[in-house]
Formats: C-alpha cells, sequence, structure tokens
C-alpha cells in the first residue's frame, strides 16, 4: 500500500487520463483525489476499505479521498480512469461526512467518455458531468461500513511506507516511529492487505522501480538499489515473482 501522487491536488482539478487500461491491475494505494474509474469491458474487481466489489460493462466506482483501494482483474477487462479534487464538487465532502453511499455507479449516459475527453478542456463542462456522476452516486444505497475508525491511522503508515520503502523496514520499526501500538499498527495492516509484511514492501517496491523503468533514465542496477533491493538478482527475482516478467521484458513491452 502506498500514497499515489497525482499531478495536482489543486482547487479546480480535473483529469480524465487519456488511454484506456487493459486487463488492469492495480496495488493496494491512497490518494487525496477522489477517483472514478469505469468498466468498458470485461469485469473488474475493486476493493475498497476491505470490501470487494465486481464491476461489470457499463459499471464503475466513486473512490472517496483517502480511501484505501486496489484493482485487479480475473480475466479480462478494459476500463478509463477520471481523477478530480475534492473542492470540484463541494457538497460531496458534506455528504460523505454524514455516511457515504454504495460505491458502483452504472453510467445512465453511455457516451459519458467521450463527452468527458470532448470537453476536458472546458472545466464548466467537465464540472457538470462531474455532478451527473455524483447525482447518480447519491442516489444509491448507504454504505457505512466504508467509514473506517482507522482511517488516520491508515493514511500515516501508507505515507510511512510510502516515504521509507528504499529503507530496511519493519512493523515494528513503524510502530515506533508512528507512536503507536504495535498490535494495533499490525492488525490495520493485516486487515488492510492480507499478506505478510515483505511481501507488501516488495510489491511497492516493484511499482516503483516500474515508473523508474517507464522514465528510462537508470539502469536496472540503479533501480534495484533506488527501490531497496540488496542486489540486481533480489530485484529480478521479485520483479518477475510479481509482474510475471523479467525488467528487461518490461522495458521491451513497453517501448
Amino acid at each position: 500500500m502506498f500514497c499515489e501522487n497525482h499531478p495536482s491536488t489543486n482547487n479546480g482539478f480535473i483529469l480524465i487520463l487519456p488511454h484506456m487500461h487493459t486487463d488492469f491491475n492495480f496495488p493496494l494505494h491512497i490518494h487525496k483525489n477522489y477517483e472514478f474509474i469505469f468498466v468498458e469491458e470485461g469485469c473488474l474487481i475493486a476493493e475498497i476499505n476491505g470490501f470487494d466489489y465486481k464491476l461489470c460493462k457499463g459499471e464503475g466506482v466513486l473512490i472517496l479521498s483517502n480511501q484505501p483501494h486496489r484493482y485487479t482483474t480475473p480475466e479480462h477487462s478494459k476500463s478509463w480512469t477520471l481523477l478530480f479534487s475534492s473542492d470540484v464538487i463541494p457538497e460531496l465532502k458534506q455528504i460523505v461526512k454524514k455516511c457515504p453511499f454504495s460505491p458502483i455507479i452504472r453510467l445512465n449516459n453511455p457516451d459519458t467518455r467521450a463527452m468527458l475527453l470532448k470537453n476536458k478542456n472546458n472545466p464548466l463542462r467537465m464540472r457538470s458531468i462531474l455532478y451527473d456522476l455524483v447525482a447518480i452516486y447519491c442516489e444509491g444505497e448507504p454504505a457505512p461500513h466504508l467509514i473506517s475508525d482507522d482511517g488516520d491511522v491508515t493514511v500515516k503508515i501508507m505515507q510511512y511506507i510510502s516515504d521509507h520503502y528504499a529503507e530496511p523496514l519493519t512493523l515494528k520499526e513503524i510502530s515506533h516511529s508512528l507512536g503507536y501500538n504495535y498490535r494495533y499498527i499490525s492488525g490495520i495492516v493485516n486487515k488492510l492487505y492480507k499478506l505478510p509484511f515483505p511481501s507488501i514492501i516488495n510489491s511497492h517496491r516493484i511499482h516503483r522501480s516500474c515508473a523508474l523503468l517507464d522514465k528510462g533514465e537508470n539502469t536496472i542496477t540503479e533501480i534495484s538499489m533506488l527501490c531497496g533491493f540488496g542486489s540486481t538478482r533480489s530485484f529480478n527475482r521479485n520483479f518477475k515473482s510479481i509482474m510475471g516478467i523479467t525488467p528487461k521484458e518490461y522495458i521491451n513491452k513497453t517501448k
């Protein structure tokens, strides 16, 4: 799990990612922006605050600010993503403070994505479309289970991992640094990740390494060191275990 840094969290920030995701898989993470992901084809599993939601063609989910979430594709999916700051629709803040609704949204207008792309440079049009999405969201069933009592601590844990992933990390070190009981921190992490802590850290490191490989500014050996692996051999082994291919194969695939 990690804190993902999007291009902006400024007031009025709206961004529809131009590319379509194919067979989308993304590890557990949080960010301050709201996120809407919509499935155009196949099925996608969205895990939000530890609860799974199966999305099929024509369905999407609204992710609220600082909600831990991840995506997995069981077989095949095509999807697209829209990001916007919490200040774009101020009313939404007050709504979710009381009780969030079911995150699943079925678009009434199948041409919404085309409308968003067409109007991506027109903030007023974009805001209008977002209000339609939020209106559909607010017509859903209340979902109080999506409110986490450990929300603030979860954010602190994620931020700590995000800041220190390249260093040797243990849960005891995190609990000591944050000033919380070890069992309490361990319980939160186990509930969210459902994975051994070394696997969590390695998954985070491999995701960060993919971003560096995409940039192409560092060698594989340099990236292995920057991402906290003790050797290139360890990096290659963990990369293939998580990504299914070697770093070199990843570079060739993404060229």
